[in-house]
């Protein structure tokens, strides 16, 4: 196998959806039969496939008939050198067990995901979401989970981690009754606030684009689109 195709086994999806789950990045060189090959050897149930949007590889990709695109992934960056972001006195950081209504919320923030998109995978989307957001409470996933309350009742969430010097947004989400209130902005600005505290001065944020309010929200706080992928699930009968 060339360097530049990087597979590997996913042993967390694979026990989690109870099937033989890979992933592979590939770049404009990469050989889409040899990594079939590899695939089948390894007896493979599914495959996610990562490809720059845009590369000398897509049309071969799309040539699979097996191969579903179920994500047009963007990653957002924002560069916080020389900014200042208020911080507000209503959110809370919360590490505590979450009731119905919290992970409800949680799930709602996914409801763009591919894992809520393909047949295959869909039946344990709701689990997954719900184990995310338990993962970063107890924060195995995040460092931190702050949120915005109206009596005990949460009304937006956000969670992030530090990683390689870089902060990570991962699950953000505000109640459908509470929307237009500026709590999305609120929590990112704590965030941004928290990273600083910490010497980060990088911010990425990852969603879909076919969420269209989140990529503007993203756009109209100030993050810039970094990177763009096309992720494909591959599946094989075996």
């Amino acid at each position: 196998m060339r360097k530049s195709m990087e597979l590997k086994m996913l042993d967390w999806d694979s026990t989690f959806f109870e099937k033989k789950i890979f992933s592979a990045h590939l770049n404009n060189d990469d050989n889409i039969e040899e990594l079939d090959l590899q695939l089948q050897n390894a007896k493979a149930d599914l495959a996610y496939v990562f490809i720059p949007i845009n590369s000398k590889i897509e049309n071969k990709v799309a040539e699979k008939s097996s191969m579903v695109l179920y994500d047009h992934k963007l990653t957002y960056k924002m560069n916080l050198s020389g900014k200042d972001f208020p911080t507000v006195e209503n959110i809370e950081e919360v590490d505590t067990t979450p009731d119905n209504d919290f992970i409800s919320l949680a799930i709602s923030s996914g409801i763009y995901s591919r894992f809520a998109s393909d047949p295959s995978l869909s039946h344990k989307f709701e689990a997954m979401y719900e184990l995310w957001l338990r993962n970063s409470l107890n924060k195995k996933l995040a460092d931190k989970v702050f949120a915005t309350k109206y009596n005990d009742f949460i009304t937006s969430f956000i969670t992030c981690k530090i990683k390689n010097g870089v902060g990570n947004i991962g699950l953000i989400a505000t109640h459908e009754n509470y929307r237009g209130k500026s709590l999305g902005k609120n929590l990112i600005n704590h965030v941004h606030h928290w990273y600083l505290q910490n010497n980060i001065k990088v911010s990425e944020v990852v969603t879909q684009k076919a969420n269209k309010i989140a990529c503007a929200f993203y756009e109209n706080y100030g993050f810039e689109i970094s990177r763009e992928d096309l992720v494909y699930h591959w599946h094989f009968k075996n």
